[in-house]
C-alpha cells in the first residue's frame, strides 16, 4: 500500500468563523475523493487538479468561483501544480474568464511532456493575463463569463 498525504486548504484571506463547518465538511470530501482516486491508480497530477478544481467549484472558497474580487471588481486567479517524477511545473496567473485555472496549469506540464515546438522551443511553465486566457482557450479550455465566477459571498 502506497503512502501519501492529501492537504487542501480554502484559499488565502478571510474565512467566516460561521461556515467554518462548511469549509471542514468540503475539505474532508476533497480529500477522500482524491483518496479513491490514488487507490485506483490515477496519477497525482490528476488527483490534484480535481481536487483543486472541486475548490474552484465551491463558492465558499477564495479559488476560482467565488474568488476575492480585484481593484477593478473583477475576478483574476492564479494557480499552479507540480509534478515531482519529471520535475515540471505550470503556472498561471491574473487569469481570468476561466472557471477551473488549475485546468490550465496542469495542460501547461502536460504539453511540457509532449513534443517540442519547432525550432527547438520549449512550451511555457507560465502564463499571465490575458496571454494565459487567449493560450487557455485556444488549446481548449472553454471560457465562461467573468461575471458568473463573482457570487457575492
Amino acid at each position: 500500500m502506497a503512502n501519501y498525504v492529501i492537504a487542501v486548504h480554502c484559499g488565502a484571506g478571510y474565512h467566516s468563523r460561521q461556515k467554518e463547518e462548511a469549509y471542514k465538511t468540503l475539505c474532508k470530501s476533497i480529500c477522500l475523493k482524491v483518496c479513491h482516486m490514488l487507490e485506483k491508480g490515477s496519477e497525482a497530477v490528476e488527483c490534484v487538479t480535481e481536487a483543486v478544481k472541486l475548490l474552484e467549484d465551491s463558492k465558499l472558497t477564495n479559488a476560482g468561483r467565488g474568488s476575492s474580487l480585484n481593484i477593478r471588481g473583477c475576478v483574476e486567479c492564479d494557480a499552479s501544480i507540480m509534478e515531482g517524477k519529471k520535475l515540471l511545473f505550470g503556472a498561471v496567473g491574473a487569469i481570468s474568464g476561466v472557471q477551473n485555472p488549475i485546468e490550465v496549469s496542469a495542460m501547461l506540464i502536460n504539453r511540457q511532456l509532449g513534443e517540442k515546438l519547432s525550432l527547438g522551443r520549449l512550451h511555457p511553465s507560465v502564463l499571465v493575463g490575458e496571454g494565459a486566457s487567449q493560450w487557455a482557450v485556444a488549446n481548449g479550455i472553454h471560457k465562461v463569463d467573468p461575471r458568473l465566477l463573482i457570487t457575492g459571498d
